[in-house]
């Protein structure tokens, strides 16, 4: 079963990955957050895929995956595909 980035694109237009909407082609990407507790700020992840390369990044203290980890995200898959 394949996986088609525009249709989801289209059934979920509020999703949590904005940051990578801009990208072409389609990424599919998962974001969260760990929670330390009362340890600090959350840690925020993401882990994305563009084809067949495939990224993630956590970012201590940074609390939303999408606002932290997304920029990065977005760099490094841009970065690969030039």
């Amino acid at each position: 079963m394949g996986v088609d980035g525009n249709h989801a694109r289209e059934k979920s237009p509020d999703h949590t990955a904005t940051s990578l909407r801009t990208l072409s082609p389609a990424v599919g990407a998962k974001t969260g957050i760990a929670e330390p507790g009362d340890q600090g700020p959350n840690n925020s992840w993401m882990i994305a895929y563009q084809g067949d390369i495939a990224v993630a990044c956590v970012v201590q203290g940074g609390n939303f995956g999408d606002q932290s980890a997304g920029p990065a995200i977005a760099a490094m898959l841009t970065t690969a595909g030039q």
